[in-house]
């Protein structure tokens, strides 16, 4: 019995809601497009990116590197200075008739091309710009490969050969006239265990140019790390030999080569061996380390080829025999 007036006021409510739909949706349309127009036409300030294009004279460059944009502030609609934003503004500078030395340059006195009309500049970033003409020079210098970082444990860079070794540069007379060499940006041969060339950019003077596009190539050869392993107390034996006596009954033994293979050696696996004769004469005998034939003193290792030995304290021993 409550709920039946509620029905009845609610149902005209929305029969008023949705009666005359065109009309509603022309008043929202209306709303809409005067939402926009104040949005569009609304005066705000906004920053842009201005391209600057240089003309240079005959012969002549800045000393210092000139700005390849600035930055100007506008006012205007705001449909305007987004405009401004994504479009291509310029500033073109025209220096052709220029002599050689200092120039001092107000920006503000350029055209700037592609702004919009209805804006209107109230500063540019930087205002002012002062630099020097200098005439321009070419010069040949010596190109040398620089590294960062260490091969891979164990390993060493054995040599850094770079490619081609001289280079041809332009640039302003007053920078160009004092560089004799230029440097590769740093080739990082972190880790490196095998031989590499790389393409490489060169690190130049400021303002200068290189005179051709030909590529910088920078080879680097690592190779193991030689490093020496001491062993205090190598037993000497006489090969295929009984009843001798060796005094001293151990010498010391330095070995050389890559950290790889000596890490791989312990105190037991090295051992120095005295050859005698076939059928022994005497009773005592005095071999040396160093003789590669007849009576002599041999040490043996089980590292490769590239693990040589260094030294043998004492470098020679006595064997007798009763």
């Amino acid at each position: 019995m409550t709920a039946t007036p509620a029905r009845t006021g609610f149902r005209p409510s929305i029969r008023g809601l949705t009666s005359n739909p065109g009309y509603k949706l022309l008043s929202l349309g209306i709303a809409l497009v005067a939402w926009l127009w104040v949005q569009g036409s609304q005066v705000i300030p906004a920053r842009v990116r201005a391209q600057v294009v240089w003309t240079s004279p005959t012969g002549l460059m800045a000393v210092e590197a000139l700005p390849a944009s600035v930055t100007l502030t506008v006012v205007g609609p705001r449909h305007a200075t987004r405009m401004a934003a994504q479009g291509e503004v310029r500033i073109p500078i025209d220096l052709s008739k220029s002599d050689q030395g200092p120039v001092s340059l107000d920006l503000s006195t350029f055209a700037i091309d592609g702004l919009p009309a209805n804006l209107t500049v109230t500063d540019i970033e930087p205002s002012t710009l002062k630099f020097t003409l200098d005439s321009i020079l070419a010069k040949k210098v010596r190109v040398e490969a620089r590294t960062i970082g260490d091969p891979a444990e164990g390993w060493q860079v054995a040599a850094v050969d770079v490619d081609p070794q001289v280079v041809s540069i332009r640039g302003p007379r007053a920078v160009v006239s004092s560089v004799s060499t230029v440097a590769t940006l740093p080739v990082d041969v972190s880790d490196f265990v095998e031989d590499a060339e790389q393409r490489v950019d060169l690190d130049l003077p400021r303002n200068t140019e290189l005179v051709t596009d030909d590529p910088i190539r920078v080879s680097v050869d690592v190779e193991p790390r030689f490093v020496t392993l001491d062993l205090e107390a190598v037993p000497v034996q006489v090969w295929e030999g009984d009843g001798w006596t060796v005094d001293p009954a151990t010498v010391r033994v330095v070995l050389q080569g890559p950290s790889e293979e000596l890490s791989r050696i312990g105190d037991d696996d090295v051992v120095a061996f005295v050859h005698l004769p076939a059928e022994p004469t005497r009773k005592s005998y005095d071999p040396a380390y160093g003789p590669t034939s007849g009576t002599r003193l041999r040490v043996l290792h089980p590292g490769g080829d590239e693990v040589t030995v260094e030294a043998v304290t004492p470098a020679r021993v006595k064997v007798t025999r009763p």
